[in-house]
C-alpha cells in the first residue's frame, strides 16, 4: 500500500534515528557501479547556507518516490533518478537539521559555514554515511 506522502510526519521534531533522504537528479552525483553517493549530491551551492532534504521516515518505497516526484521533482520540472538515504544521527557536527515545511516532510541541513574545504569535507561525511537507492523504473 502506498502511504500518503502529504501526511504530516509522525514527529514535529527530527529524531536521531529518523530516516532522511536527498533526492538526486543527475547521474554524476552517484555511482551505480560502486553503489555510492558522491559528495556533490550533498554539497550546497557556493552561497547557500543550507541544504534541502526530505523526511522520508514512514514512507514505503512507492510512497517515497511519489513524494520525490511531486514535492521535490515537480517544482524543478525533473524526475529523481536516485536518492541518498541517511539517518539524522549521521549528520556530522557542526551541521544541524530542522523541519522546514511547506512542502510536507521538507527539512534543511544548516551550519555549513563559508569555508569551501570544510563544506566539501562535511558533504563527504554525509555521502559516506548514506545508502544509495537507485530508481528501478521510470514513473
Amino acid at each position: 500500500m502506498v502511504e500518503d506522502h502529504n501526511q504530516a510526519t509522525p514527529f514535529p521534531d527530527i529524531r536521531d534515528g529518523e530516516r532522511l533522504s536527498r533526492f538526486i537528479f543527475e547521474t554524476s552525483k552517484f555511482s551505480s557501479q560502486n553503489s555510492i553517493v558522491k559528495f556533490r549530491a550533498f554539497l550546497p551551492g557556493h552561497t547557500d547556507p543550507e541544504l534541502s532534504v526530505s523526511r522520508t521516515e514512514g514512507l514505503d518505497e512507492p510512497g517515497c518516490w511519489t513524494y520525490g516526484d511531486l514535492e521535490v521533482g515537480a517544482p524543478r520540472n525533473a524526475i529523481p533518478i536516485a536518492r541518498a538515504d541517511f539517518i539524522r544521527s549521521e549528520v556530522p557536527d557542526p551541521l544541524s537539521v530542522r523541519p522546514d515545511e511547506p512542502p510536507p516532510r521538507h527539512a534543511l541541513i544548516e551550519g555549513w559555514g563559508d569555508d569551501k574545504e570544510a563544506r566539501k569535507n562535511l558533504a563527504q561525511l554525509l555521502a559516506a554515511a548514506s545508502a544509495l537507492v537507485i530508481r528501478l523504473a521510470a514513473p
